[in-house]
């Protein structure tokens, strides 16, 4: 991949009047003709206002905070596609939307944290054309395409009031929001083929800020007056440019997963719990259920368990005063029930154990047995197996409650590396388990890292740690959901290991859990589900920690990456959004 070049180095004076313009050595074929670089043609303007601009002319600055807000937007929209939520013209769901993300990395001084940017060299770009003040009509320019980038796709938007004070922030969405609401008008027998539609149907802002493979976006805004019949009116244009551009004739918009097709990230437990609303964050937990009165107290509510059990509650369910449980955690061991058959069998319980009064064949026909006469409480199911030997013979038993129960939520999780702070509990055999992971395709896996952490301890996830992760997946061609269980305090402080992690493997989630009194960084916590989105965080942590992670302030706006893939480019390409060259936006 070329490197780009900073957008402070594109263009460098070398004399009073002396300029080498970089972007004079690209240009762009149309169809038969070549055209000249924009930044080439405005080379005599430095990029800077045309004089038709006017004396108010001004570059309305973005911060950090509003390039992650156009990014944060933008990829609101695209999961909302992406996972079937998007219902106007019946969308389908996309195997291969990317998430956008950037190249550069900036300085967040509000958080004191780097996090990835969109693309700095797409912005320039972007202002040297909005600097143009071509608004009324809209009118976009020819060849904007970088080192990188042959194609950069692009969207205008304008707005013109008579009211002096504009707020950019609203003015970004409500633009951004128009390019989206074109969805109204695409039919979705339209994803498959981008061709030349009706003048009256405007789809083709909509169809590139969907557009699956364009992963980079830089965008610029100027503000400028002009005067009619003595009234002023102020006029603002954003203009977003997008790397890899999208509306190539010929190609599909995005992948769709058809309705027999695998499920999309996380389709398991929002079809199961649809009242999450893509949020994970909601789904509580009940733990270590491994004996009949555990079960039969989490089978019911919360507020009948308080009453009526003399047992650990902080331990069973750390959230139950927030609404039913969902998902019940309990291990499983080989050993014999009491007053039983003395053969081994896969029994609920926690090493040392070896006896219990639970098989898991009980389990499982039990907690099947309620959610088939439940309206409104079902219960998904998390395993956690302590050997290989255990999960090999659980096999069959978890296979045939897998294959009568297509919906029911079915983890299957284990240790299978080891991880930081040394930790000296041996790992569960990946390659083994793995092998015998492959008998549940429709269960999730939850693959996990051994850990020794308490209230003292400092550390993270390694890069050499999450890289065997994804080798160790990828050579065992996983096709199952998968959810990476981390430690609170050591995931807080593993943001940028653990956004590769997600990013690398399709399909995947973070399952963020802690115990009592574990060293965790609260605001470092907080940027990381940020980061990764409540849509792939699911959050297994103790009450107080809960609430000082205040979730219901974060916005349900992250990013979510699908099944990432790759298009074939066609040679001849049209913007489509170019067609339209009168588009006021007021």
């Amino acid at each position: 991949m070329l490197k780009l070049i900073s957008a402070l180095c594109l263009i460098r004076v070398l004399g009073v009047g002396s300029w080498q313009n970089f972007y004079c050595q690209l240009s762009c074929d149309s169809f038969n003709a070549s055209e000249t670089h924009t930044v080439c043609k405005r080379q005599q303007q430095k990029c800077g206002p045309d004089p038709k601009c006017g004396p108010d002319f001004a570059v309305l600055e973005l911060s950090n905070d509003d390039r992650q807000y156009i990014m944060d937007i933008h990829n609101y929209l695209r999961n909302k596609v992406a996972i079937g939520h998007e219902k106007r013209g019946f969308q389908p769901r996309a195997a291969n939307m990317l998430v956008m993300v950037g190249v550069y990395r900036v300085k967040n001084f509000k958080l004191n944290k780097e996090f990835q940017n969109y693309n700095r060299e797409l912005e320039f770009l972007a202002q040297c054309w909005a600097n143009a003040c071509n608004g009324n009509p809209l009118v976009h320019d020819r060849c904007r395409r970088t080192a990188q980038y042959v194609h950069v796709g692009q969207n205008l938007g304008y707005i013109n009031s008579t009211d002096p004070k504009i707020n950019k922030i609203k003015a970004i969405k409500d633009l951004i929001l128009l390019w989206y609401d074109e969805v109204a008008l695409f039919d979705s027998s339209w994803i498959n083929d981008t061709q030349i539609r009706s003048p009256d149907l405007v789809v083709g802002h909509y169809t590139q800020l969907v557009w699956a493979n364009s992963m980079e976006i830089g965008c610029a805004i100027s503000y400028y007056t002009h005067t009619v019949q003595n009234r002023i009116w102020h006029q603002l244009i954003l203009v977003c440019n997008y790397g890899p551009g999208g509306n190539y004739l010929g190609n599909p918009v995005y992948e769709a997963v058809m309705a027999t097709a695998a499920r999309s990230i996380n389709g398991t437990m929002e079809d199961f719990f649809p009242d999450i609303k893509q949020n994970l964050t909601k789904i509580t937990w009940a733990h270590a259920v491994n004996n009949q009165t555990y079960l039969d107290a989490t089978l019911k509510n919360g507020k009948f368990i308080l009453n009526n059990y003399q047992i650990k509650i902080s331990q069973l369910m750390r959230k139950f005063t927030r609404q039913d449980i969902n998902m019940i955690e309990a291990d499983i061991v080989l050993g014999t029930l009491i007053n039983g058959k003395t053969d081994p069998i896969p029994i609920m319980g926690h090493p040392p154990q070896n006896t219990s009064d639970l098989s898991l064949e009980g389990f499982l026909a039990q907690v099947q047995s309620f959610d088939s006469t439940s309206n409104s409480s079902k219960k998904g199911i998390k395993l956690d197996f302590k050997t290989i030997e255990v999960l090999e013979a659980s096999k069959n038993i978890v296979r045939s409650v897998a294959d009568k129960d297509d919906d029911l939520p079915i983890w299957i999780n284990a240790d299978i590396l080891a991880g930081p702070v040394n930790a000296s509990t041996k790992p569960v055999n990946a390659s083994r388990f793995l092998d015998v992971a492959k008998s549940f395709p429709k269960s999730i896996l939850s693959l996990g890292w051994t850990t020794a952490y308490d209230s003292n301890s400092n550390g993270s996830y390694e890069s050499s740690q999450i890289q065997e992760m994804i080798d160790v997946i990828r050579s065992h061609n996983i096709t199952q959901e998968i959810t990476f269980p981390v430690r609170a305090g050591l995931a807080a402080r593993s943001l940028e290991q653990l956004t590769n992690l997600t990013e690398s493997i399709e399909k995947s989630t973070l399952t963020i859990w802690s115990s009592d009194g574990d060293n965790v960084s609260v605001e470092d916590l907080r940027l990381l589900i940020s980061k990764i989105g409540l849509n792939r965080t699911y959050i297994d942590v103790p009450s107080d920690l809960l609430e000082q992670l205040r979730l219901d302030d974060l916005p349900n706006s992250s990013p979510s990456r699908s099944v990432v893939g790759a298009a074939v480019w066609m040679p001849v390409l049209l913007v489509l959004a170019g067609i339209f060259q009168s588009l006021s936006l007021i």
